[in-house]
């Protein structure tokens, strides 16, 4: 979803083969500005019905956490577009032994899997960007339109984060979002050390 890593082939080092990107990062927004691979334009919950119509969707490589008793794989920390291609088309899975297991319909059966490697490394960390004071302002904007009870979507960087920052007084709040940065999980905790009776402690872990 989130291309944080550069690639060779993203700056179209192996002849025939080009990158196209359904999200621009700083790690592929140099290539897209030098014309060595393509974006998509789209809306996040476009992305299943855009693939699935676009591409011969013949294989997906994906991460997954090891299998459970019952020979099913999770997704992990990631079941962003992928999920929605679950038995639609075929999974080479990488399987780390650091992938937590996470619940949903981003389970991925050993039957639908036609090859696998392990591994066992460190899940990677997007780094934090440096707070600007324009930041700041922006999330200052925006933090005051948000009401007590409102529903929460946020993406990453330095000014969601900012925003979430400064809502640490308000009550009833929700979340309905395609990711939960560190924002959220650093809002939620102080929300509940100040509000202990509406935030109780949740049993997890972060990451």
């Amino acid at each position: 979803m989130f291309p944080y890593r550069e690639r060779r082939y993203i700056h179209g080092v192996f002849p025939g083969l080009r990158h196209v990107s359904w999200f621009l990062s700083p790690a592929n927004r140099e290539a897209f500005h030098k014309d060595t691979c393509d974006l998509v334009p789209n809306n996040f919950s476009e992305v299943p019905s855009l693939r699935r119509r676009t591409t011969r969707c013949s294989l997906v490589l994906v991460a997954v956490s090891p299998p459970d008793r019952h020979g099913y794989f999770s997704l992990g920390t990631h079941a962003d577009y992928v999920a929605a291609l679950i038995s639609e088309a075929p999974f080479f899975v990488e399987v780390n032994h650091r992938m937590p297991r996470t619940y949903g319909e981003n389970q991925v059966h050993i039957s639908q899997v036609v090859g696998r490697c392990e591994a066992d490394y460190p899940l990677s960390e997007i780094p934090s960007r440096p707070v600007r004071e324009a930041d700041r302002k922006i999330a200052g904007y925006v933090a005051e339109g948000i009401p007590d009870g409102a529903t929460l979507q946020a993406g990453i960087g330095s000014i969601p984060n900012e925003v979430l920052e400064l809502l640490s007084d308000h009550k009833e709040l929700g979340v309905n979002s395609e990711l939960f940065a560190d924002g959220f999980v650093d809002l939620r905790e102080r929300c509940h050390h100040r509000h202990p009776q509406a935030y109780p402690p949740q049993q997890g872990h972060r990451g």
